[in-house]
C-alpha cells in the first residue's frame, strides 16, 4: 500500500508490525548549529510524545502530549518504549497496513530566545492475522535526532 507524504510529515518512515513492542531512540541535536551537536536534557524546557492515527487524527492509547523532558539524558538521548497497545490496527478497513505518527516536539534555549523544534516519525504499522511480539531494531536518520526502532 502507498501512503501520501503527509503535510509535514519527515520522509522518516518504519515498518512496524500490529501489536508488537518497539523502541523509539533518539539523540535529539541542535539544527540551528553547523554541524548539529546533541542538546543535553538540561537544556531542553519541554519535551512531549504524542501518537495518533494518520487517517482519522485519532490518538493511540492516550498518547496525546506526553510528557517525555524528564526522560532526556545529558547526551541527548530519549528512549521511548511502545507497547503493543501503541501498535495496534485501530482502523475498521481491511488495509494490510495503516499509518501511524509519532509527533516528539521540544523547547530549548537558543542564543537567549526559546526556540521551538518538532520531529514526525511514520510508523507504518502492519496488519498481522496472527501477531506475535518480539522487539524490532532499525536505525534512521531523522532532521535533527537519530532514530533507532
Amino acid at each position: 500500500m502507498e501512503f501520501p507524504t503527509p503535510y509535514g510529515l519527515t520522509d522518516t518512515i518504519a515498518k512496524v508490525e500490529e501489536a508488537n513492542t518497539c523502541r523509539l531512540r533518539m539523540v535529539l541535536k541542535d539544527p540551528t548549529v553547523s554541524p548539529a551537536v546533541a542538546i543535553p536534557g538540561s537544556s531542553i524546557a519541554t519535551a512531549t510524545f504524542t501518537l495518533y492515527d494518520y487517517a482519522s487524527s485519532a490518538v493511540i492509547n492516550e498518547r496525546d502530549h506526553q510528557d517525555i523532558s524528564a526522560d532526556i539524558d545529558e547526551s541527548g538521548v530519549v528512549v521511548i518504549d511502545l507497547d503493543p497497545a501503541d501498535n495496534a490496527i485501530i482502523g475498521a478497513g481491511d488495509e494490510p497496513e495503516e499509518l501511524h505518527v509519532a509527533l516528539v516536539e521540544f523547547t530549548m534555549l537558543s542564543g537567549g530566545r526559546t526556540v521551538r523544534f518538532s520531529q514526525d516519525i511514520g510508523l507504518v504499522v502492519e496488519d498481522i492475522p496472527f501477531p506475535i511480539t518480539y522487539p524490532v531494531r532499525k536505525v534512521l536518520e531523522t532532521r535533527w535526532a537519530v532514530l533507532s526502532l
